[in-house]
Order: structure tokens, then sequence, then C-alpha cells
């Protein structure tokens, strides 16, 4: 089902895969149309217009990686006619490839902003991006103790913040090649994700540039004349 994003007027609570979550004002959510138009029509909502987004993204050479098939792309918009989408196994099949886990819901703002930084990376020096599982969460705090036991040998400090690998962007170097190479056996090997990408991540020696875990709705700025910047 399609969704869309809604800024929150009036404190509410909304489902989330079965799990009833409050949203506050100025929190920005994801829910289904029919659910949004009935909070816009009581004022609890507001909609932007994505009509009115400028986008200054150059799209050669980049493209979305779809992890486990190739699921409805709706939620990307207009990106879908502007980026390749390829399926299949883990790799970086473009220069400046978004890999992407479709249990993440994405919006097309934070997608642009992430290989618009891909491309400045080259000026900057990191190589990834990715999303901060949560602000204050760390090795210490997921998985089973085998698996901090195994991290702790890599990144010697289980206080070392862990990333959501459910949308990462890669600009693609030897570093990118052999961070790619070794998280896919992570995955292959059912380990956790959260911690397998870290000890990837490390072993690689790539350079990430961390972003915030808000960070998609933080690409979703609000103007007065209710649409994108």
């Amino acid at each position: 089902m399609a969704k869309k994003w809604v800024r929150v007027l009036s404190t509410l609570t909304y489902d989330v895969r079965g799990i009833q979550e409050i949203a506050y004002p100025g929190d920005w959510i994801q829910v289904g149309k029919q659910q949004a138009r009935v909070w816009l029509a009581q004022g609890r909502v507001e909609i932007p217009r994505p009509d009115r987004r400028i986008v200054s993204v150059d799209y050669a050479h980049s493209g979305v990686l779809v992890r486990g098939g190739h699921p409805e792309l709706s939620e990307f918009g207009d990106l879908t006619t502007k980026l390749a989408f390829v399926d299949g196994n883990l790799r970086l099949p473009f220069d400046f490839t978004v890999i992407w886990e479709p249990s993440l819901p994405v919006t097309p703002r934070a997608v642009e902003s992430g290989l618009s930084r891909c491309r400045e990376s080259r000026i900057e020096g990191w190589e990834v991006l990715a999303m901060l599982a949560g602000e204050t969460t760390t090795a210490a705090d997921v998985g089973s103790e085998d698996e901090r036991d195994r991290t702790v040998q890599v990144v010697r400090d289980l206080r070392t913040p862990v990333y959501d690998p459910r949308l990462v962007w890669l600009r693609r170097t030897s570093a990118t090649k052999r961070l790619v190479g070794l998280w896919a056996k992570e995955i292959a090997a059912g380990n956790d994700e959260r911690h397998g990408f870290l000890r990837s991540l490390y072993r690689s020696a790539a350079v990430i540039q961390a972003l915030p875990s808000n960070w998609q709705s933080l690409q979703v700025r609000w103007m007065p004349h209710g649409g994108f910047p």
C-alpha cells in the first residue's frame, strides 16, 4: 500500500506493524493515504506537496540495489524514472549505489540528499553514508552475547555506535567493494545485520559519514507554501 509522509499538528496514535506508537506535534510519520486524508480533513496533520520539490541531483551512474527482490517502488516517487533499480546479490552495480532493504520506508528527498552527498564525498574523502540505528544505541545494546563477543574483537570497544544497514549510500571504491563483499558474507551466515555491517565496515577501512537516526524526516523540510524547498 502506498504511503505518505505527514507532519503532525496534534498528538495522535498510529499503528506500526501492529504496535501503537505516539506522534507529537512537529513529528514526521509515514501512514497510508486513506489515514492521511482523514487526519488532513480533521486538521491533525499537514501533507507536503512533492510537485514543489526542486531537484538538483545528477543521477548519472547512480542507482538503487533492492535487497530481497523487487517490491513496490511507489514510495520512491519520480525517482523511479530517474534512477536505475536492480535486485539480486549484494554488490555495487553503480558508481553511486543506494542499497535498500524494503522493510525500511524511504523518502525520495532523503535518497536524493544521500546521493548528492555521495558525489560530494569525492572531495570530502568519505565513501559510505548510513544512518545511526539510534542516537544512543551502541554495539553493546544489540545482538546476542556471541555477536557482541565477535564484534569487540574487531572494533575493540562495544560503546561504538551501530548503523541501520537497511539504507546505505556507497561510492564505489576499493574499500567499499571490500566492505560489500564482507557484508554479503555476514548476511549469508545469518548474523545480526547491525553487528555484521559494523564488523565489515571496520575490516574494510571504508570511511563513513554517520547520519542521524532521523535523517529521513529531517530531509522533508516543511515550507510555508506547503511544499518542499
